[in-house]
């Protein structure tokens, strides 16, 4: 525990002092949130919460338990699909994985409003948090593997002068047709959202 007293980070490799310094910040900024009874999804004050006005636009399923603001017609759907073994939809065809890279300062910050799109999709969106290792994070090495091609398509979603539509990358790939097989990974593509300017 790098809270105790006996705990030096100069002690620990160059390599992972970096990851702890912004683990410790990180901390130290959530339990701030959590003392002030902030939201932890929107984190606005609980007053100011948007998160009932912000639903998922996907189905909301992890390891069986349904998400306790959907209404009852959604629970009957997701029961419905679970009798049937039917995955879910997507609310983003041919997207596998949407990585939100998001710098460790802007964590907890209620001016962010990338971290809307975990809210919005919560199966497919990852948060990353630059600064914290991957050893640290399997969101991470999730992005740095499909960075380095493994497991389909990735792509980096920035404004840039050349920069293509995602239409123009499917077209150039020649995949049309395939976007329609949405639950094969080697037809889908991985997201990187780059959060903020990062000057």
């Amino acid at each position: 525990d790098n809270r105790s007293p006996s705990f030096d980070i100069l002690n620990e490799p160059p390599s992972k002092r970096q990851s702890i310094g912004v683990a410790n910040r990180l901390r130290i900024r959530l339990d701030a949130m959590k003392r002030n009874n902030d939201c932890p999804r929107c984190w606005l004050q609980r007053a100011h919460c948007v998160c009932d006005r912000c639903p998922p636009l996907e189905e909301e399923i992890e390891a069986g338990v349904v998400d306790q603001n959907y209404s009852q017609k959604t629970i009957a759907s997701l029961e419905l699909k679970e009798s049937n073994d039917v995955p879910p939809r997507s609310a983003l065809p041919g997207i596998r994985r949407l990585f939100l890279l998001m710098h460790h300062k802007e964590i907890g910050l209620v001016v962010d409003t990338a971290k809307m799109i975990l809210r919005a999709f919560p199966n497919t969106a990852r948060l990353v948090v630059a600064g914290i290792g991957e050893e640290y994070q399997p969101s991470m090495a999730e992005m740095i593997d499909s960075i380095n091609g493994k497991g389909g398509k990735c792509v980096v979603l920035f404004p840039a002068d050349g920069a293509r539509t995602f239409h123009e990358l499917q077209q150039v790939e020649h995949i049309g047709e395939q976007m329609k097989k949405i639950n094969e990974q080697e037809d889908s593509w991985d997201i990187i959202v780059i959060d903020g300017t990062w000057a």
